[in-house]
């Protein structure tokens, strides 16, 4: 078939040229591995056409970057601490907060503490 179209080429050639666009369609590689005759599990395959994947890997991974939407700007220790508490001391305080801005204390008023066990 390559001496009628006029391709100069090895059968060996062909068989790269067919595992490199198996693996660039996104084929497993322990199919390719099967396809090829490679045994044990793909490692030949792998250690043959890893610059292939990798190249496929990357265009995979920059494919998937353009749609992650963007990362929110890190809060400060103080407003996560209003938001979201984390420690106990840090529910505390945000209880507080929350009783003072509502006007349960008042300016001047004593902060609460437990009662002795």
């Amino acid at each position: 078939m390559a001496e009628r179209l006029a391709i100069e080429t090895t059968l060996h050639k062909l068989r790269h040229y067919s595992a490199t666009e198996l693996i660039s369609a996104g084929v497993d590689v322990r199919t390719v591995a099967g396809r090829l005759g490679h045994s044990g599990g793909g490692t030949t395959t792998l250690r043959t056409y890893t610059a292939w994947m990798s190249e496929a890997d990357q265009r995979a991974a920059s494919g998937i970057a353009t749609r992650m939407p963007s990362r929110p700007a890190p809060l400060k220790a103080v407003e996560r601490a209003k938001c979201d508490p984390q420690s106990p001391y840090a529910k505390i305080a945000a209880e507080l907060r929350l009783r003072i801005l509502s006007g349960v204390f008042a300016d001047g008023d004593l902060a609460p503490y437990p009662a002795p066990p």
